[in-house]
């Protein structure tokens, strides 16, 4: 049983999330904060390597249309008799009034981000009128008929979230809300993570696991750099310049590749190990709104054409995020290829890349990639 703070937010994430609640010592989480699955689609190969899995879950409702259908089949190819499940999960800021956002409710009204565990909220959204609030995309019909057509063709199984289009009582929404999401009323708190650990494991005991699971070949290579989380890039296959350096963020446990600040331009160099043509995409720190924090840049490579990289943050001018964005360089010969950066003005913070992606056509589907919610620099930069 979960007492109150134990329901508002996840305490112990190494024990409480649901991966480690299914699986404590063989379960692994490849999740990265704000993220669609455009990046695994684009980078299974690189991220899972030589690894075994018996059950994959993708968790993408929101932003499934970025990839999912190609990861679901890349994941397949690789492993034939593993079980996929497919959450089709809720939260409370799809709820608004023809479009008058939730949100905006409890901003005008002083309510704070963990308004769904304020009885206070609970009783001013049910006087504004519980008739008027409906919710966006759980029952978009593109959205169910899409993650149905990606559980048919690979053999997923698609797991639903507990769900009523009624809003009060103990059984309604609000107080489903209240147990099961943190204290930022978004992710999942610590009962939620429960919830969902269950639902895996009602499908896995009904499935069954295979004792001696097939394995497979990607049918595409992919080779994918992400020096976000650790701050390492592999010895071979991409270097840079003087004028880059490695940091840590400050206040973060995130690292950038750096373009220093007197420096006129600076570069990267990157590898296409095959015998084909692969397309190439580089990924850099934006932030929103404005004022932005970062410089506008451009970039080129040998052929001079130059792509402008915009500091603001893609799809998200009402939100305070930090995020990377990601721009397409063009398609890449075998052999090496140079990436040229520079700056085109002064900003507060330096230009930043955090990501190199070399993948085939059909695998990049999105300009959005991994990214936020951490603290930096005194200042909380909050993803949605």
């Amino acid at each position: 049983m979960f007492c109150l703070k134990s329901e508002k937010r996840i305490i112990h994430r190494d024990n409480e999330a649901y991966v480690k609640v299914l699986s404590k010592e063989h379960g692994d989480n490849y999740g990265i904060r704000a993220n669609g699955p455009n990046y695994p689609a684009s980078c299974i190969n690189t991220m899972l390597e030589d690894s075994e899995y018996d059950v994959f879950i993708l968790e993408y409702y929101m932003v499934q249309e970025t990839g999912m259908m190609t990861l679901a089949h890349r994941l397949r190819e690789r492993f034939p008799d593993a079980i996929i499940i497919i959450f089709r999960n809720w939260y409370p800021f799809m709820l608004h009034d023809s479009g008058y956002k939730i949100d905006k409710f409890r901003a005008d009204r002083g309510f704070g981000r963990n308004f769904i565990h304020d009885l206070e909220f609970h009783k001013a959204f049910l006087e504004y009128g519980k008739e008027k609030w409906k919710f966006r995309h759980i029952n978009w019909p593109d959205k169910i008929q899409y993650q149905e057509n990606v559980a048919r063709d690979v053999g997923a199984y698609i797991s639903l979230m507990p769900f009523t289009e009624e809003a009060e009582g103990p059984d309604g929404y609000l107080e489903i809300g209240r147990k099961f999401f943190a204290d930022d009323s978004f992710h999942q708190s610590a009962q939620g993570h429960a919830d969902m650990a269950r639902r895996v494991k009602e499908i896995v005991d009904r499935v069954g696991v295979p004792k001696n699971p097939r394995m497979g070949k990607f049918n595409d290579e992919d080779h994918c750099y992400n020096w976000l989380q650790t701050g390492v890039i592999p010895d071979k296959g991409l270097t840079y310049s003087n004028s880059f350096q490695m940091l840590q963020m400050p206040n973060t446990e995130k690292y950038t590749l750096e373009l220093s600040d007197d420096a006129e331009q600076g570069w990267i160099n990157v590898v296409n190990p095959v015998d084909h043509p692969m397309r190439l995409f580089v990924a850099y720190m934006t932030t929103s709104p404005a004022p932005y924090v970062y410089p506008l840049a451009e970039a080129w490579m040998e052929s001079n054409v130059r792509v402008q990289l915009e500091p603001a943050a893609l799809n998200y001018p009402d939100k305070e995020v930090h995020v990377p964005r990601l721009v397409d360089m063009g398609l890449v010969n075998p052999g090496d290829s140079r990436v040229f950066f520079r700056t085109l003005e002064k900003a507060e913070r330096p230009f930043r890349l955090v990501q190199v992606i070399l993948t085939i056509d059909s695998h990049a589907e999105s300009e959005s990639l991994a990214g936020g919610n951490w603290l930096e620099e005194g200042k909380y930069l909050n993803f949605l």
